[in-house]
């Protein structure tokens, strides 16, 4: 039983260590509106009030609260970006908020093996 739960602990501590994220904040303004003082972050120009929650296009979800703004993404490549191949044949494509490298050429075919992507998701 105690070899069994140490190698379950190993396991589980394998799974976090794989495991990526990143997060940014902002500290919200406080404003004044008719004497009632409130918190407002700003995300990309657009003004939120504290208490508002949203999820990006880059797929982060975000929080506004009184300590102000909190983007965070969560899952493999978090905080990091794909880099294109330097001759300019591979271009980064977002598709269900994961990063794929397709062909500048023909943006429906995987860079590296130039498979359709549709048989990529369907793999998944």
């Amino acid at each position: 039983m105690g070899i069994r739960m140490l190698l379950v602990s190993l396991l589980l501590i394998i799974q976090i260590s794989l495991i990526s994220g990143s997060c940014t904040a902002n500290r919200g303004e406080i404003e004044t509106d008719g004497g009632a003082r409130r918190v407002v972050c700003e995300y990309r120009g657009v003004r939120m009030l504290a208490g508002s929650a949203w999820k990006t296009a880059d797929c982060e979800d975000c929080t506004c609260d009184v300590t102000g703004l909190s983007c965070c993404k969560v899952g493999e490549g978090a905080g990091t970006r794909i880099d294109p191949e330097p001759n300019n044949e591979c271009v980064e494509r977002h598709v269900f908020c994961k990063s794929y490298l397709v062909k500048a050429s023909d943006p429906t075919r995987d860079c590296l093996s130039g498979r359709p992507l549709f048989t990529i998701f369907r793999n998944e």
